[in-house]
């Protein structure tokens, strides 16, 4: 079974509080567009696996000269934010011109040539249709893609999307798009479209376990001489449903305790399913994260469960912890970090304790480049090791010490910093 890695927000447990259950939005249906085209190819008839796509002019007036809807990498399907470009690996559906040919997301405003039909004007009404797409055993179905879209603001040169839970027969709005941006000042016909994204909410009941959803998406121009590029492209097209967490989480907190110099996690679950274990994460600075405990999960629960771990040897000033949960299949879910903060400045750790051939120390540094000295010392208080360390961040810093020619017994670490504080701290040696 493929594992499936899920990163969901704290504020789900809001929603548990609320009774209502936690999911993730999962892809089970994607159109990549990838006909292999470089350009010119219509959109009617392109399959890609998923089944062949058509075009329905039937809705309105579709001049001689009106846009057409294409499925090229003419325009490259880019990631959210980037500029539009020409060939990549990417093909789009998108609209185009008759006059002009396939030159991306880019068209024919017109000629204010009369009412449609008038025989030379580029009146458009014409819609792209999917694939008949099944949502059988799916439930909470969504919509998400990534698009190109200008035009003519308001309603005069625009793009759409429907949807439909009985093949075609009939259509549902499903959004008109947001325009996009265009990528070094406002959309002029010269400059680049910059793609954005649309994700819908759940769809009404309806979407869901059918074999017969179908998606259009829909373009018009009024053939009034007025508009801009870029028309309308899309990318990276998703189905999506909703997969119910293994776990309700109700709480996840970590706290620091001053008095033990400890930070202490907890959380707490309503249910579990399929539940094998947890894993609590630490990192210094929100990115990398390494794994600080492992705890066994409760498998199956329908009962309110409480669940602890401890860091003994907490990074100093703001560090951040996480809650990764794994189910026996391997599939996980990573919920959103919460910071900690060690307000103590005279703060080591030492580690491992007891030491073999070397300890890592972590200790708090007001500043960078600040100066310490570190000393070891033994039991009758002689000072067998002394050395300077200057601190390269400001706030948790970590240095390495060979300890191999310390017979085994109990040592004191003693941290003297330049602002006249004097730290201890005791390890063992084996």
């Amino acid at each position: 079974m493929k594992k499936k890695d899920y990163t969901i927000p704290l504020l789900f447990t809001l929603l548990l509080a609320s009774g209502m259950n936690a999911g993730a939005q999962t892809p089970f249906w994607t159109e990549t567009f990838n006909n292999g085209c470089l350009s010119g190819c219509s959109a009617n008839g392109v399959n890609t696996g998923n089944g062949a796509w058509s075009i329905d002019n039937s809705g309105g007036c579709n001049d001689a000269f009106a846009n057409v809807w294409y499925v090229s990498c003419a325009e490259n399907g880019n990631a959210v934010g980037a500029c539009g470009t020409g060939c990549g690996a990417a093909p789009t559906l998108h609209i185009g011109s008759t006059t002009l040919g396939d030159l991306g997301a880019s068209y024919d405003a017109g000629y204010l040539s009369g009412p449609c039909p008038s025989g030379s004007g580029t009146w458009t009404n014409t819609r792209a249709v999917s694939p008949l797409i099944s949502t059988v055993g799916k439930s909470g179905i969504s919509v998400s893609f990534n698009y190109l879209m200008f035009g003519e603001a308001p309603m005069n040169d625009y793009g759409w999307v429907d949807y439909s839970t009985n093949g075609g027969a009939t259509w549902t709005n499903l959004v008109y798009p947001a325009q996009t941006s265009c990528c070094g000042g406002p959309c002029n016909s010269f400059l680049q479209g910059m793609w954005g994204n649309y994700t819908s909410g759940v769809l009404p009941s309806a979407a869901n376990n059918i074999n017969n959803f179908r998606l259009r998406f829909g373009w018009i121009n009024d053939d009034d001489a007025s508009g801009n590029d870029p028309s309308f492209a899309i990318s990276n097209l998703q189905v999506r449903y909703l997969v119910l967490l293994p776990v309700e989480l109700l709480d996840f907190t970590a706290q620091y305790s001053e008095e033990e110099n400890v930070v202490n996690i907890a959380w707490s679950t309503a249910t579990e399913t399929n539940n094998s274990y947890y894993t609590v994460e630490r990192s210094p600075d929100g990115a990398g994260f390494s794994v600080l405990a492992t705890v066994k999960g409760a498998g199956n629960s329908s009962v309110t469960r409480y669940y602890t771990a401890v860091d003994p040897s907490p990074y100093g000033g703001t560090s951040y912890y996480r809650l990764k949960q794994t189910d026996f299949d391997g599939n996980s879910v990573v919920y959103n970090p919460v910071a900690v903060t060690v307000t103590k400045t005279s703060v080591i750790t030492v580690y491992p304790n007891p030491a073999g051939s070397f300890i890592n120390i972590n200790y708090y540094a007001p500043s960078q480049g600040s100066a310490s000295t570190l000393s070891i010392i033994d039991y009758t208080g002689r000072i067998l090791t002394s050395q300077p360390l200057l601190s390269v961040n400001q706030g948790t810093n970590t240095c390495h010490i060979n300890t191999s020619r310390l017979a085994a017994g109990i040592y004191i670490l003693r941290l003297e910093t330049a602002g006249g504080l004097t730290i201890f701290s005791r390890f063992a040696k084996q």
